[in-house]
C-alpha cells in the first residue's frame, strides 16, 4: 500500500531510496520474513543514497514491546543508525487505505463485522490512525527538512479500540460481534519533531475529532 501510493505520484525520487518493502503482518513470527527485509535493506547500502524508511509507532505500545515485529523494527532502526550516512525514519501508526492485506486492523475488523466473527476488544487499548494519503503528503513535506533522525508521524488524537470498532459498524451499517473486556493500556506518541518540521504549514488533521469517521468513510 505504501509503495504503490508513492509510486503513483509524478515525483522524482531518484535521489533517495524509499524503502517500503517491510513485513506486512505485525503478528508475524517467521524469522525468514524478518530476514528478507533485513537482507534487502542491507543490499541498498551499495547505492549510497538517502534512505527513507518506514518503521512503526507500535514500539511505544507496552503490550507489543516484546513482540517479534517490534523487536525486528528496532533492530532495523539500529542498523540504519549505524550504517547509513543519510536517512529519515518515519514511525507510522495504523494506516488506512486501499489494500488487500487482511492483516491490517481495519480490514480485519471490517471482515469480522461482515462475517459475524466474534472479536475480543480491550477497552483500554488505544491506536493512532493515519490515512495513507496523509502519509504521502507529510513525508513529501518533511523529508527534505530532516536528516539522520526518527520522525513519529502521527496526529494528536488516539482512539480506543472499541471506538474504532463502533465507527466501522456505523459506516458499514452492520452490527458486529464483539466481546469487550477491561484490559489493555493507552500509550502516547511524541510527535513534536513532526510538528516542528512543519513549521508554519498548517496541519488541519492534527486535532480533527472527525478524522477517524471521515477516513473510514473514505475507504469503507
Amino acid at each position: 500500500m505504501i509503495a504503490s501510493s508513492f509510486s503513483n505520484l509524478n515525483y522524482d525520487f531518484s535521489d533517495c531510496i524509499l524503502f517500503a518493502s517491510g513485513v506486512s503482518n505485525s503478528k508475524c513470527k517467521d524469522p525468514a520474513e524478518f530476514e528478507r527485509e533485513y537482507s534487502l535493506l542491507k543490499s541498498t547500502l551499495k547505492f549510497n543514497k538517502r534512505l527513507i524508511y518506514f518503521s512503526t509507532s507500535s514500539i511505544f505500545d507496552p503490550s507489543l514491546e516484546s513482540s517479534f515485529y517490534v523487536r525486528h523494527k528496532l533492530r532495523i532502526e539500529s542498523f540504519i543508525h549505524q550504517n547509513f550516512k543519510d536517512y529519515v525514519i518515519y514511525r507510522l501508526p495504523n494506516i488506512i487505505g486501499k489494500t488487500n492485506n487482511k492483516n491490517t486492523l481495519f480490514n480485519y475488523f471490517s471482515e469480522a463485522i461482515y462475517t459475524g466473527l466474534l472479536v475480543k476488544l480491550f477497552n483500554n487499548s488505544t491506536r493512532y490512525i493515519l490515512d495513507i494519503d496523509d502519509v504521502v503528503k507529510y513525508v513529501l513535506l518533511t523529508k527534505e527538512k530532516a536528516s539522520n533522525c526518527v520522525i513519529n508521524l502521527n496526529f494528536n488524537i488516539n482512539y480506543t479500540v472499541p471506538e474504532i470498532w463502533k465507527e466501522l459498524e456505523l459506516v458499514l451499517t452492520k452490527k458486529g460481534k464483539a466481546k469487550v473486556s477491561d484490559q489493555g493500556v493507552e500509550y502516547k506518541v511524541d510527535n513534536s519533531l513532526f510538528i516542528s518540521l512543519m513549521g508554519q504549514i498548517e496541519v488541519p488533521e492534527l486535532n480533527d475529532e472527525n478524522y477517524l469517521r471521515k477516513t473510514i468513510q473514505k475507504y469503507f
